[in-house]
């Protein structure tokens, strides 16, 4: 439920700035942690947006290029999209910047 709210929130922040109306066009900045953003991407991923997961999967890795949780987002994301060797790429660079076994596993 927090989740649906969360999003819906979202689309109507970015359909808001999207508008070109006056309101719309005054300087508008919205901020969210990364585990926000983390949970976000998933939700997208999700909820049949894989294009938008995408874009937010990348905009976390510019901030930690080995966030293991955008790493596997962005595969997915790509897989969804029919992007086979970006799918590729972002595996591999999970599986690299994964740690313990569990984890590994999960990134193969």
């Amino acid at each position: 439920m927090a989740v649906t709210r969360f999003i819906a929130a979202s689309l109507v922040l970015g359909t808001a700035l999207l508008c070109k109306s006056d309101f719309a066009s005054a300087q508008t900045s919205a901020s969210v942690s990364r585990v926000e953003a983390r949970h976000l991407a998933v939700a997208l991923l999700t909820n049949n947006q894989p294009q938008a997961a995408k874009e937010l999967s990348l905009a976390l890795l510019k901030a930690d290029a080995k966030d293991l949780d955008a790493l596997f987002v962005l595969a997915k994301a790509e897989r969804a999209l029919g992007n086979h060797p970006a799918t590729i790429s972002a595996g591999k660079r999970a599986h690299a910047a994964s740690g313990p076994k569990d984890e590994k596993y999960a990134a193969a």
